[in-house]
């Protein structure tokens, strides 16, 4: 049967995520190119190396939480604008989470470092966007965070805990669904940040 003329992209990631997540690092590309109906060649012509295209493949069809951040309407509320990216985040989380422990138990793929190091990596953008998010409410006089960066990290932080221990199926009391949780963290976080503008304001 004749080879389609072009195969996406996105059809090769979507190939190369199930071997890898089936086989491991160790599957041949050529094997990848065959099951999505294309010569070897026209991976790397796309992909540097079969570790690029290992990484692409781990980070593709997740929702990405990073352009959400900078994209939500700024007229909306502090609330309401981190319950949509915690409530992505989560999303995301849950799809690569089995990703993540494939990279981890993989010896010779790429270490989570060497992915997560990257200038391009998705925690990176994400906690680059969510550090500019919360500078922006300090400049609005919405919220009052001493360290910006600290509080992008205890969201990403508080997402990657919920995910992490439902993965883990933790439960200590009543199981708690995502809406709960997310808008609990919020209010405890923003009472903190909130109590800090109302000081400012005092102040003589």
């Amino acid at each position: 049967m004749a080879r389609p003329s072009t195969v996406s992209t996105e059809k090769i990631l979507e190939v190369a995520l199930e071997l890898f997540l089936e086989r491991g690092f160790d599957v041949p590309t050529a094997e990848i190119a065959r099951t999505a109906g294309i010569s070897e060649g026209s991976i790397f012509n796309r992909f540097s190396t079969k570790q690029e295209l290992f990484i692409a493949a781990m980070e593709s069809g997740s929702p990405n939480w990073a352009d959400l951040i900078p994209s939500l309407d700024p007229a909306q509320s502090v609330e309401e604008i981190l319950s949509k990216i915690m409530t992505v985040g989560i999303s995301a989380l849950e799809q690569s989470m089995p990703r993540m422990m494939l990279l981890w138990s993989q010896r010779k793929a790429p270490s989570p470092m060497e992915i997560h190091a990257r200038t391009d990596s998705m925690p990176r953008r994400v906690l680059e966007a969510l550090t500019t998010y919360f500078e922006t409410e300090n400049q609005r006089g919405r919220l009052h965070c001493q360290r910006p960066e600290i509080a992008a990290r205890l969201i990403m932080a508080a997402v990657a805990n919920y995910v992490f221990i439902r993965t883990l199926g933790i439960q200590v009391r009543e199981p708690m669904e995502v809406h709960t949780y997310v808008c609990e963290v919020i209010q405890t976080l923003l009472n903190g940040m909130r109590s800090g503008v109302a000081s400012a304001e005092e102040q003589p």
